[in-house]
């Protein structure tokens, strides 16, 4: 059996997940409109804007339902419009293949064939995004560019609105954490396979050494780390969060030791931790 693309007018190239066609989302191979029905893929994250294409290794082939996740589905009577954790035991991203999946139970893993974070912000049909957006999704799905320029390079994925594996199998993040005794109040990738942004799922990492991939919809283009104390702010030195100079009074540290060269921060208010900009701030 091959274990390798072939053919197709990309000359073999390995097959990329997820592709959109017809302005569907396939994580698997397919045999939709293929000649003897034989299976397919897309070689760029959109068939629909590249049309390269190679027909699939053997070896990705199997006995599971193959087809586009349909958004929204009912699961248990619930609807979602984005893949979900929801009934998994390991903390996987999963979609159902039909609008119903109570009634036509039939699914697969939302597993990208590069697993690489969202990068914020990017440029997708000449305008910039410095969060996920569902612009361009004919199937209403949060997603993100995997490039500075989804233009440019077709790179994307479907953004995930929880969080997902890790060894706490999906658990939800708790703010702040401790890792490597400093203080996080957002998700990180420090230390992180491929830059996938993490965060533990107990108060403390470095004691419990829970931790899950954060939701993309938590990330933005607002830089992320530990708080760093003392921090200068406006040439006065602060040792614990502030809302000096936060018109919405909310706390917040700086993310380097001198705000007033830098200028890099986050909230210290989990509750009000939301995609936001310094620069959206209006105040520091």
């Amino acid at each position: 059996m091959g274990n390798r693309e072939y053919g197709g007018n990309s000359g073999g190239r390995a097959c990329v997940f997820p592709f959109t066609y017809k302005s569907r989302t396939f994580y698997k191979c397919t045999n939709e409109d293929a000649a003897q029905g034989r299976f397919w893929c897309a070689t760029t994250g959109s068939y629909d804007k590249d049309k390269k294409w190679s027909y699939c290794a053997d070896t990705r082939l199997d006995a599971n339902p193959q087809g586009p996740c349909v958004f929204p589905f009912t699961y248990k009577s619930k609807s979602y419009s984005s893949c979900t954790t929801v009934g998994t035991s390991g903390g996987k991203l999963w979609c159902s293949l039909s609008s119903n999946y109570d009634e036509v139970p039939k699914w697969t893993y939302c597993e990208p064939s590069e697993p690489l974070p969202c990068i914020f912000p990017f440029i997708f049909q000449g305008k910039s995004y410095s969060a996920c957006t569902k612009e361009g999704a004919a199937d209403d799905q949060l997603w993100c560019a995997l490039t500075p320029n989804y233009d440019k390079d077709s790179k994307w994925k479907a953004c995930a609105s929880q969080e997902y594996e890790g060894n706490s199998k999906g658990q939800p993040c708790v703010f702040p954490f401790i890792y490597k005794s400093r203080t996080f109040y957002t998700c990180t990738n420090e230390d992180a396979a491929q830059g996938r942004f993490w965060c533990a799922t107990t108060g403390s990492y470095d004691k419990d050494k829970q931790w899950s991939y954060c939701a993309d919809t938590r990330l933005s283009s607002r830089p992320t780390g530990p708080c760093i104390f003392p921090f200068t702010y406006k040439s006065k030195s602060h040792s614990s969060c502030t809302t000096d100079g936060s018109s919405d009074e909310k706390p917040w540290c700086s993310l380097t030791k001198n705000y007033d060269v830098d200028q890099k921060w986050t909230y210290c208010d989990p509750a009000g931790d939301s995609n936001q900009t310094g620069k959206d701030h209006g105040c520091l």
